[in-house]
């Protein structure tokens, strides 16, 4: 069984040396270039506390509803339930680089992939400062 449940890796390119569309070429990509963090909303106001947040990474459950958050004095989406209800803990990671086009997202509940990506997430992240 996959430990991914859905995703989108990558796109298909004839370039000498691209990375395939794949896990292993999501992790060849992390290694390669830097991540583009406006795409990153772990830290974003509205998504404060929200289990599962992490760089690159929030929960797989739908934003179904706009609740009002006094702190911020506006009204923000509220996730309301899992994507996939036989996997509640799922996450979605979301994210895409700064000079090479190669967006991914991608949805799992495996505790090992988890820490993997978390991982080659951090370390590149590291190389960015």
């Amino acid at each position: 069984m996959s430990p991914i449940l859905a995703s989108q890796i990558g796109n298909a390119s004839t370039l000498p040396g691209w990375p395939t569309n794949n896990l292993d070429g999501l992790f060849e990509a992390l290694k390669r270039w830097p991540l583009d963090l406006r795409l990153d909303y772990s830290n974003d106001p509205q998504f404060a506390g929200e289990p599962g947040r992490a760089p690159f990474r929030g929960r797989a459950w739908g934003f179904c509803v706009l609740q009002y958050d006094a702190k911020l004095d506006k009204r923000v989406p509220r996730a309301t339930r899992p994507i996939y209800p036989e996997h509640p803990d799922a996450v979605r990671y979301v994210g895409n680089f700064l000079t090479h086009t190669y967006a991914f997202w991608l949805d799992t509940d495996d505790s090992a992939l988890i820490a993997k990506l978390d991982q080659a997430i951090a370390e590149n992240l590291a190389r960015q400062n």
